[in-house]
Parts: C-alpha cells; sequence; structure tokens
C-alpha cells in the first residue's frame, strides 16, 4: 500500500473560508449588511450603489483617523470628511448625497446592529445641507405660438418645437 493516508470530504465550509472571515472587517461587514437593508427594502440599484459609495468613502476617511469601529466616529469627524468633499458652494446636490448615504446608514446601524445598546447616530442632528435647485422658466402661450409661428414652413423643427 503506497498511500497511508485517508481523504476526507470537508464539509461545511473551508478552513480558507473560516480564516478569511476572522480577516473581515467589522466596519467592512456593516457596510455589507447595510447593502442588503437597502435591497430588502426595495431601494433602486442606484440609491444602494450612491449611499454604499458614501459609506465606503467615510470609512477610508474614518479608519486613516484612528477609528477602529462605527461607534468611535464621531460627529466632529462627519463634518471634517463632509468637508473634504468638496466646495458646498458648488457641490451642494453632492454633499447632501454622500450625506444622506451616511445618515442612512448611522440609521441602520442604531436600529439594526446598536439597538438594545443606548448608542445613537452620530449624525443624528446632523441637517443635510439644502441644495438650491435652478428655476427653470416656464414658456407662455404666447411665447410657444411665436416659437411655432417661426417654424411654419419646416416640417422639421416644427416636430421637434411640437
Amino acid at each position: 500500500m503506497a498511500d497511508d493516508h485517508v481523504v476526507v470530504p470537508l464539509t461545511g465550509r473551508s478552513s480558507l473560508a473560516a480564516v478569511q472571515e476572522t480577516d473581515v472587517d467589522p466596519m467592512t461587514e456593516s457596510i455589507s449588511d447595510f447593502a442588503l437593508f437597502l435591497r430588502a427594502e426595495g431601494k433602486s440599484p442606484y440609491t444602494i450603489k450612491k449611499y454604499c459609495e458614501a459609506v465606503r468613502r467615510l470609512h477610508r476617511y474614518a479608519v486613516e483617523r484612528g477609528a477602529k469601529d462605527w461607534t468611535s466616529v464621531t460627529k466632529p469627524m462627519i463634518r471634517a470628511w463632509l468637508a473634504t468633499i468638496g466646495d458646498v458652494q458648488q457641490q451642494a446636490a453632492h454633499v447632501s448625497a454622500m450625506q444622506s448615504g451616511a445618515k442612512s446608514f448611522f440609521n441602520f446601524l442604531e436600529d439594526e446592529e446598536w439597538e438594545g445598546t443606548g448608542r445613537q447616530s452620530p449624525m443624528r442632528k446632523m441637517p443635510c445641507p439644502k441644495v438650491n435647485r435652478p428655476v427653470i422658466d416656464v414658456l407662455t402661450q404666447d411665447k410657444l405660438a411665436a416659437i411655432i409661428a417661426k417654424c411654419k414652413g419646416s416640417p422639421r423643427d416644427e416636430a421637434i418645437v411640437r
């Protein structure tokens, strides 16, 4: 008998999966849980992508500043992170979207992972920046009639306007 060993098939998780599981950052795992939560809530793929992108950016920023878990992320740290995103005047919509994603994430943590601990979201009383959307002038009936009149004789132009 050349081989004295018996090959036993592994059942359940492989030893590699067990090793990888111990290396999972709990902060990153919470982001994955958040994505599943949003999916279960019926959020659009675009919303899930944008919210998780915001939280991943906040995660990188917080870890670079010594955060070991989400409970060590403070309101001043979040404000500093938001300030790095861009000029609030020029990119208010982007900053607001990032803040909305992070705020939604901390609400998720408070409701799902911190339930019963008394921990509260550091973003609890942080309002999102106001986004001034441009006002679009609506054409009056007279202006519209004038535009259509100018298009007479050109079926293409008239079709575009109508």
